[in-house]
């Protein structure tokens, strides 16, 4: 019974750890493929103080705040017709103690994360009148 108990807690726990959803956004080239929008994608995210992550997503970008507070953007990326590819990006806000605080931490720290995660796409779609395909949701 004990190790049930444990097992359980340690399921809330673990998800009480994860990052929390902030937004989706979108954008994308008509004529870049996506080899070569990632790696626009990724100069503006460096350019911007991002760190790329590797991980097994098509692109992780981190941005860390004041106080441990953490911005994550997981990106992935499509082919279109014609020749021209999409990406999305959904922005998630962290802490590094999210864990210990029981996800309240990156739950209290949404709003700086969705800015951060807005600020970087209105860049992004100002730098690329020509080749954006649609306006972030962030929501």
């Amino acid at each position: 019974m004990k190790i049930v108990q444990i097992c359980l807690a340690g399921i809330v726990l673990m998800f009480a750890s994860c990052a929390t959803s902030v937004g989706v956004w979108e954008g994308g080239s008509n004529t870049l493929d996506t080899t070569a929008l990632r790696g626009e994608v990724e100069k503006s995210l460096i350019a911007d103080s991002w760190v790329i992550v590797p991980t097994a997503a098509q692109l992780a970008a981190l941005k860390a705040g004041p106080g441990g507070q953490q911005t994550w953007a997981y990106f992935t990326f499509t082919g279109g017709t014609g020749g021209g590819s999409q990406f999305q990006m959904a922005g998630k806000s962290h802490h590094r103690v999210n864990w210990l605080t029981f996800g309240i931490l990156g739950l209290s720290l949404q709003g700086r994360a969705r800015a951060v995660c807005a600020q970087w796409y209105e860049t992004w779609a100002g730098n690329h009148p020509t080749t954006g395909s649609a306006a972030g949701s962030g929501s």
